[in-house]
């Protein structure tokens, strides 16, 4: 039997890998990145908002399942309702069975996402509590305790004191302190949201990526705008180490374009304006 909840997910799946190609085919070549950033939300709004009317007036107009069963058992014969009653039973439970093998594997999947997501904020609220702050430049810091790449979670921002950032620490205050005061990090957390409710549908995660490599373009534009050097800003992202994107996953990170080499080319050197 399908339930107005299944018919509600199958079209907010459906909704999201229709607008997932929309914004592919309308915004690949631009550098709207705050548009990019208000499209990417909407689409999220819009799967989910948009299915609830329908879902509504669907459930108004259907009967209940005892109304049917009451009805049919006045029409038929008494022997026509117990003799093929076995085969019917064994079917409708095959049906049954079959719809609860897919709940089971999607709250199987769902539950490990589930686990995993929350399993990240507690890393990162202890970590925040054992880290040393700081404050550079007016800016609160939490000083990682090992050697990892610089990234920001809603207001904290974290940096290794092991690396040796040089000139290059300016810039990155920057890019971390434009993802904290554009509250990127509840962009990324809604994402991953959708992708646990939403973790058989590839779009939901090509969504989510698209999101994060956005954040990274608008912060990386605000370094520009700050009046720091378009070549030398791209090097040092070329020249960071790769980021553990296991233990990163609700971070902004800030080398989070260098760990795919294909964002540095096309639009993103456009962007920089870099020859």
């Amino acid at each position: 039997m399908i339930t107005p909840v299944l018919i509600y997910f199958l079209k907010v799946n459906l909704a999201l890998a229709l607008l997932y190609v929309c914004y592919r085919l309308l915004f690949r070549e631009d550098t709207f990145f705050r548009l990019r950033r208000g499209v990417l939300l909407s689409i999220y709004l819009i799967a989910f908002l948009y299915p609830l009317p329908d879902l509504s007036g669907w459930l108004a107009g259907q009967t209940s399942v005892a109304d049917i069963v009451s009805y049919y058992s006045v029409l038929l014969p008494k022997e026509t309702i117990t003799m093929p009653n076995h085969e019917i039973t064994s079917t409708t439970g095959w049906k049954e069975t079959g719809l609860t093998v897919m709940q089971l594997i999607w709250l199987a999947g769902a539950s490990i996402l589930l686990f995993r997501c929350l399993a990240e904020l507690f890393t990162v609220c202890r970590l925040y509590k054992k880290c040393r702050k700081i404050t550079l430049n007016g800016i609160r810091i939490c000083l990682l305790p090992k050697d990892e790449s610089s990234y920001s979670f809603f207001k904290w921002i974290f940096i290794s004191p092991s690396q040796d950032y040089g000139e290059k620490l300016d810039d990155i205050l920057v890019h971390e302190r434009t993802h904290v005061c554009q509250w990127h990090s509840a962009d990324i957390l809604l994402s991953e949201i959708v992708c646990i409710i939403c973790w058989i549908n590839p779009f939901a995660w090509w969504l989510k990526k698209e999101i994060s490599i956005n954040h990274e373009f608008i912060a990386d534009e605000q370094v520009m705008l700050s009046g720091f050097n378009k070549k030398e800003y791209q090097y040092h992202l070329i020249g960071m180490e790769q980021p553990n994107m296991a233990i990163a996953n609700l971070y902004n990170n800030f080398s989070v374009l260098p760990a795919h080499p294909i964002f540095l080319g096309g639009n993103f050197i456009n962007f920089l304006g870099i020859s």
